[in-house]
C-alpha cells in the first residue's frame, strides 16, 4: 500500500514538472516571437540562452558565466567523492546563478516594460509571471530604448540618474562593509583559539602585523574607491578604476582562498559568514566600477553631441 501511493506520487511530481516545462518553453517561444526572433530557436540547447541574453541585453559575459556554471555542475558529478570541493562548487555555483537569475528577470522584465512588484513576483513564481509577459499584452523594446508603455523609463536622462543613484549607494555600501575586514582581524587577534601552537610569539607578532597592515590599506583603498565613487556620481571627475581593478582581483584571490581552507580544515557557521561578507564586497566593487564605465561612457557621448563640457545633467 504504501509502495503504490509512493509510486502514484513520484508520478504525480513527474508529470507536474513535466508540464510546467512544457508551459515555460511555450511562453519562452512566445517571449522569442515579441523580441521578432524565431520561437524554435528555444529548443536548441545553449543557444537558445545566447538568445534570450542578447533581446534582454545580458552581454556576453553573463552567457558566459552561465556556460561556466553549467559547466561546475557537470564537474560536481564527477567530482562528488571530495566532499570539501563538491561544498566548494557548490557554494559557488549557487551564488553565482542567484546573482545571474536576478539580472536576468531585472532585464526580461525592463525591456517588456515590467515594474518592480512583478520583477519581485517573476523571482519567486517564474511559472506564472513569465506566462503572463510571454502571452499578455505587453510589448517588447529593444534594451536602452524607451519603453511605448513606461515612457522615460529607459531614457538616456533616467539611466544617468539610475547610474549615479547606483555609485552613492554602492560607494557607501563598499566603505560600510570593508569594515567588516578590520573588525575580523581584531576578532582573530583576540580570540586565543586563532593563535598556532607552531608558531614562536616573535612569529605571530610578525604575522599579525603583516596581516593587519594589509588589511588597512584594504580598508583605506575600499574608503578612497567608495568616496570617489560617490564624487563621481555628484559629477566631480575621480580617477579610481584601476585601484577598484587591484582590489576585485585581491577580493577574488581572498574569497578563493578563504573556500579553499574552510572547505578543508573546518566549515563553520562564523566561516560562511566571512564568505558571505568578503563576496558581497567583490560583488559591490564589480557593480560599481560597472556603473562608473557606464556613466562615463554616456557622459562622453553626451558630451561629443553636444560640444559642452559638463553636461551629466540632462
Amino acid at each position: 500500500m504504501d509502495n503504490d501511493f509512493l509510486n502514484a506520487f513520484a508520478v504525480s511530481l513527474v508529470i507536474i514538472w513535466f508540464s510546467l516545462s512544457m508551459i515555460l518553453t511555450a511562453a519562452e517561444w512566445r517571449i522569442l516571437n515579441k523580441a521578432g526572433e524565431k520561437g524554435w530557436k528555444v529548443l536548441i540547447p545553449f543557444y537558445n540562452v545566447y538568445i534570450t541574453h542578447r533581446i534582454i541585453g545580458m552581454g556576453h559575459i553573463w552567457f558566459i558565466v552561465d556556460m561556466l556554471l553549467w559547466a561546475l555542475e557537470i564537474a560536481a558529478v564527477f567530482l562528488g567523492e571530495l566532499v570539501w570541493f563538491d561544498m566548494m562548487l557548490g557554494i559557488i555555483t549557487l551564488f553565482f546563478t542567484f546573482i545571474s537569475e536576478i539580472v536576468h528577470i531585472n532585464k526580461l522584465c525592463n525591456v517588456f516594460g515590467k515594474g518592480e512588484g512583478f520583477k519581485l513576483g517573476t523571482f519567486f513564481f517564474p511559472y506564472i509571471f513569465i506566462p503572463i509577459i510571454a502571452f499578455g499584452s505587453c510589448r517588447y523594446a529593444p534594451p536602452g530604448t524607451e519603453h511605448p508603455d513606461r515612457p522615460y523609463v529607459n531614457s538616456t536622462a533616467a539611466e544617468v540618474r539610475k547610474l549615479e543613484n547606483n555609485l552613492m549607494t554602492l560607494g557607501g555600501g563598499i566603505v560600510a562593509v570593508s569594515v567588516w575586514s578590520l573588525l575580523k582581524v581584531f576578532s582573530a587577534a583576540v580570540l586565543e583559539d586563532t593563535i598556532s601552537s607552531s608558531m614562536s610569539d616573535f612569529e605571530l607578532r610578525v604575522a599579525y602585523m603583516i596581516f593587519g597592515l594589509v588589511t588597512v590599506a584594504c580598508f583605506l583603498l575600499c574608503c578612497f574607491v567608495g568616496l570617489s565613487a560617490r564624487s563621481e556620481a555628484r559629477g566631480k571627475k575621480r580617477h579610481y578604476l584601476v585601484l577598484a581593478a587591484v582590489l576585485i582581483l585581491f577580493n577574488s584571490l581572498f574569497v578563493l582562498f578563504e573556500i579553499l581552507y574552510f572547505c578543508y580544515d573546518s566549515f563553520t557557521l562564523s566561516s560562511a559568514v566571512s564568505i558571505l561578507f568578503d563576496f558581497t564586497v567583490f560583488i559591490f566593487l564589480i557593480d560599481l566600477m560597472s556603473s562608473s564605465i557606464k556613466l562615463r561612457r554616456i557622459r562622453k557621448y553626451k558630451d561629443h553631441c553636444t560640444g559642452k563640457g559638463d553636461s551629466h545633467e540632462f
